[in-house]
């Protein structure tokens, strides 16, 4: 429990002060501040329920900002953890036609 704790101290400590360097990145032009706010949420989303969420929102805002100017449409993320595993699981069981690979010509020669 000492070990967890700790644990969410340090990178609670790392993940602020990244964001405080974002914060000053951007007002000086040598230091980066949008990737610094992007990592200092990272940072915190490994152990923190509500930086995940807000980390969720600002890249949805950032594809939004990004897609208004370039004209693309909005890319969705594939989904992550078991959520994948088990959809390729589900889409290999069914047989469809493009779970299989494709054999040579040479391997299945005509009669």
């Amino acid at each position: 429990m000492l070990y967890k704790t700790a644990k969410r101290i340090v990178i609670a400590v790392i993940g602020i002060t990244v964001l405080l360097l974002s914060i000053v990145g951007y007002v000086l032009p040598v230091i980066p501040g949008i990737p610094l706010t992007f990592l200092g949420l990272a940072i915190l989303a490994t152990e923190f329920i509500w930086a995940r969420r807000l980390l969720r929102r600002v890249k949805a805002s950032a594809q939004d900002f990004v897609s208004k100017f370039t004209g693309s449409k909005k890319v969705t993320a594939p989904a992550t953890g078991a959520d994948s595993q088990q959809s390729a699981a589900n889409h290999a069981a069914s047989g469809s036609p493009g779970t299989s690979l494709p054999t040579s010509a040479s391997a299945n020669p005509p009669r």
